[in-house]
C-alpha cells in the first residue's frame, strides 16, 4: 500500500491529521506500525501478513467512514433506498471485520509460530470492539508514520 492510496482514503473521507492523531493518541496501540513492520522485517510470509493486514485495517476504516456518511446524510433523504444502502454498507462493514480481526490474528499467530512477540496482540484478542480500536488506529497510525517518512 502507497502513500497516495491512503491519501486518497483521507482526502475521500475528509479526516483530518488533527483527528487521526487525537483518535491514535487515545486509543493507546499496543503496537505501532513501524515496530510491527520491524518485527516482520526479513520474512516474506510476515511481510506479506503484516501488508495484508495493513491493507484490512484501511479498508474496514473506510467502511466504518462510509457507514457514518450514509448514516449522516440529510433526514430529509431518509427513505427506503437510504435504509437499503445503510443497511448494505452495515453488512459490508461486517463482513470485512471479520476478515481484519482474522488478518490481526493470522499475522499474530504467524509471529509466534516464527519465535517472534506477538504480547500486543494479547490486548486486543477476544473482544470485537478492541479489533475495531485496534483497526482504525492503526490505519491511522500507518498513514501519519507514512506522512512523516515521506517528509524526512
Amino acid at each position: 500500500m502507497n502513500l497516495e492510496h491512503i491519501r486518497h482514503f483521507s482526502e475521500e473521507y475528509d479526516i483530518p491529521n488533527e483527528e487521526m492523531e487525537g483518535f491514535v493518541s487515545k486509543a493507546d496501540l499496543p503496537i505501532l506500525p513501524e515496530d510491527l513492520e520491524n518485527l516482520c522485517a526479513g520474512n516474506e510470509e510476515l511481510q506479506s501478513l503484516y501488508e495484508g493486514m495493513v491493507q484490512k485495517c484501511f479498508e474496514y476504516t473506510a467502511d466504518v467512514f462510509k457507514l457514518k456518511k450514509i448514516a449522516e446524510e440529510n433526514v430529509s433523504l431518509r427513505d427506503e433506498e437510504w435504509r437499503i444502502n445503510l443497511q448494505k454498507a452495515d453488512q459490508d462493514r461486517r463482513i470485512l471485520h471479520e476478515a481484519t480481526m482474522d488478518s490481526i490474528n493470522i499475522l499474530g499467530r504467524n509471529l509466534k509460530k516464527e519465535g517472534k512477540s506477538n504480547e500486543w496482540l494479547r490486548t486486543i484478542a477476544g473482544e470485537r470492539s478492541r479489533y475495531t480500536r485496534f483497526a482504525i488506529a492503526f490505519a491511522f497510525s500507518y498513514y501519519l508514520f507514512l506522512r512523516r517518512k515521506e517528509e524526512q
